[in-house]
């Protein structure tokens, strides 16, 4: 099962993270980004003319999808994310799909302060158009690399497309060249490692609700403070990342974890 205490984020505000992933790696070029919600759950619509090839592009903003789809036994599965403080992801729980149930895969977070959540957005679908003139510069290399007599190239609402031709394989060698043409993404910098907390900085906040005592600190403590919670009894919870303790005696706490 996915873990309960993840954030959801709208298809919207899952847009907002599509369109800064696809600024960071192509700071000059504009994409048209839409999310649209539906009975049936939701989705990103991504659109560009010319610019990156769609293997690049669907590199990036496929990741943020936030279910997957298994037609062989049509089943659909559902899928987490770490979502790091820089806005970058990583998976954190991903279904797998069999013919029996539906089994997932977990990754630890990999930052301290990696946030756990769900994409509201199940899938994101990528549409690339071309322009005439990308299209015609095309056809004229490929056509004068085999020789071949030039396409007419026809433009339409809908982008640039080929006019009629016979010859299957010389129509399909030209739309691949025009796949693979684009701009190549930037490199992503690397992230400065944040430094650890000293065990001055680390220091826990203490929250009482009824009988019970939650500890929670920025980083993982020491081991000695662990040892001197686990004599007052103090147990880790996973939901909430943080020690808690049942009828014990909070100055003690305090002295323990201090």
């Amino acid at each position: 099962m996915l873990r309960q205490d993840a954030r959801r984020l709208s298809c919207a505000d899952t847009a907002k993270l599509v369109r800064k992933a696809l600024k960071q790696a192509f700071p000059t070029f504009r994409f048209s980004v839409r999310s649209k919600t539906y009975s049936g759950g939701a989705s990103i619509n991504v659109e560009w003319c010319d610019g990156p090839a769609a293997t690049d592009v669907d590199a990036i903003v496929k990741a943020f999808e936030g279910a997957g789809f298994d037609a062989m036994i049509d089943l659909k599965t559902y899928t987490q994310h770490w979502l790091m403080p820089d806005g970058s992801i990583e998976f954190a729980e991903v279904g797998i799909g069999h013919s029996f149930a539906s089994e997932h895969e977990r990754y630890a977070p990999p930052h301290p302060r990696a946030e756990l959540v769900h994409f509201g957005a199940d899938y994101v679908f990528t549409n690339r158009h071309y322009s005439v003139a990308f299209l015609s510069e095309v056809v004229a290399e490929v056509c004068e690399r085999y020789g071949w007599e030039p396409l007419e190239v026809k433009g339409s609402e809908y982008g640039a497309h080929l006019g009629r031709c016979d010859d299957y394989e010389r129509e399909r060698t030209i739309w691949r060249a025009a796949e693979a043409r684009g701009i190549a993404p930037e490199p992503m910098p690397e992230p400065e490692p944040e430094p650890m907390p000293t065990e001055s900085e680390n220091l826990p906040t203490i929250t009482t609700e009824r009988d019970w005592v939650w500890v929670a600190f920025p980083a993982k403590p020491a081991q000695h403070i662990i040892d001197a919670m686990q004599e007052l009894g103090g147990r880790w919870s996973k939901r909430r990342q943080a020690w808690y303790f049942q009828g014990a005696d909070r100055m003690a706490i305090v002295a323990a974890v201090n």
